[in-house]
């Protein structure tokens, strides 16, 4: 079975026996699912809308500054209907080989960030649920909304 998550101007669909934490500061919004194992998908919309090209460049360089080696495969895609900017990182972490996919792409109300991350023992099967989850991502701004008052974005964001 399946949980639908909707708030924020965004929607999606992930497994039941997975964890939903969200948390936020200033303008922006994280909210990340958990598989039971290690495995994660994660989502970040930033309302200062910075742009996509800057958002997958500061992921790669967090993940240099963690983990030594790291090979990374540029990637593009559509995500939400959108074309999005992107790469697939290789790097091993406790002596386990890891991948994560990383997508930037531009929302009419926010910049959208998805990054999943498995280890390879687990990637045979969760690699189908996370495209799963991505491709069940929506934005779905009100058609009225115009963000530009507090109370407006008070209302939409929460």
């Amino acid at each position: 079975m399946l949980q639908t998550y909707s708030a924020h101007g965004v929607r999606f669909e992930y497994p039941e026996d997975w964890e939903l934490a969200e948390h936020g500061a200033g303008d922006e919004i994280v909210v990340t699912v958990s598989s039971p194992e290690t495995a994660f998908w994660s989502l970040s919309l930033f309302r200062d809308h910075p742009e996509p090209q800057r958002v997958v460049d500061a992921v790669v360089e967090t993940f240099r500054e963690e983990y030594a080696n790291l090979d990374i495969y540029e990637a593009d895609e559509d995500v939400c209907s959108q074309p999005a900017l992107g790469c697939d990182i290789e790097f091993f972490c406790l002596e386990l080989l890891n991948s994560a996919w990383v997508r930037a792409f531009e929302a009419r109300d926010f910049t959208v960030l998805v990054l999943y991350q498995a280890t390879d023992h687990e990637l045979d099967e969760i690699a189908p649920i996370f495209h799963g989850i991505t491709e069940s991502l929506a934005c779905e701004a009100p058609p009225d909304f115009d963000g530009n008052s507090d109370e407006a974005f008070r209302e939409f964001w929460n």
